[in-house]
């Protein structure tokens, strides 16, 4: 196993709990309590707290080790501590160690720039019938006037990945845009949403893996998301190279 560290700098609590995780904008690296411990000189060069996943970590305890781990800070958020994240140079994080515990499902795993496949979950489909979107997530039931049970709206935990990659599906997968319009960023930031509905990632740790990359990448991603039914006619013998069908789910 193989997971990040986390460091917050000029700490004086001794220890992160997920209430701190969760102010802090960490909440998707940590399904427990953090384990945590004091150093006297972390990656920004004062005392701190590093914090981990310990169950992604392989038995290794937290703590600063400068010439065995790699380290970058996090961008600035106003209102929270210079947070630092980082992993051991010899047990480098990848998919498999940060699957989270229990994944959606998915159709396809798509290469990236790391060079390793990462599984996509199922968001969404269309249906062209009634030209509309349908949710591929778990999702409540209703009932219609004949008593038929139907998926009416996503789960909670769910509605926000939902919501959020809607405009973003219409313009990739339908060419149609949406108001307010979709831009580039939008589409960056839904695939890695996306990503992490299955991963305890966001932006920061994808870029220290090397995984994102300029080009067609991020839209294949949303393409892969909620088109999948689509994509499981139109691949070829090729298929292998970049993108893999997993219907097992």
């Amino acid at each position: 196993m193989a997971g990040f560290m986390y460091f917050a700098a000029d700490r004086q609590k001794a220890t992160v709990d997920l209430e701190d995780a969760e102010k802090w904008g960490l909440s998707y690296a940590f399904n427990s309590t953090p384990e945590s411990r004091q150093v006297m000189n972390g990656p920004s060069g004062t005392h701190g707290v590093v914090f981990t996943d310990h169950l992604r970590q392989g038995g290794r305890t937290a703590g600063y080790y400068p010439d065995q781990q790699t380290w970058r800070e996090m961008p600035e958020v106003d209102g929270r501590p210079a947070l630092w994240f980082g992993y051991w140079n010899d047990a480098k994080p990848g998919p498999d160690d940060l699957m989270r515990p229990s994944p959606l499902a998915h159709d396809f795993s798509i290469k990236l720039a790391d060079g390793n496949l990462w599984k996509v979950p199922r968001i969404r489909c269309y249906d062209n019938d009634s030209q509309r979107w349908e949710c591929a997530m778990p999702s409540r039931m209703d009932f219609d006037k004949h008593g038929n049970l139907f998926a009416a709206s996503p789960l909670e935990q769910h509605l926000g990945l939902w919501e959020m990659t809607h405009g973003v599906a219409t313009l990739i997968c339908l060419g149609e845009q949406t108001v307010p319009p979709i831009t580039d960023r939008d589409v960056q930031r839904a695939a890695v949403a996306i990503l992490q509905a299955n991963y305890c990632v966001d932006i920061p740790e994808l870029v220290l893996l090397g995984a994102l990359s300029t080009g067609a990448m991020f839209a294949q991603v949303v393409m892969c998301a909620c088109r999948g039914d689509s994509l499981l006619q139109w691949i070829s013998d090729s298929k292998k190279n970049d993108l893999i069908s997993d219907t097992s789910g």
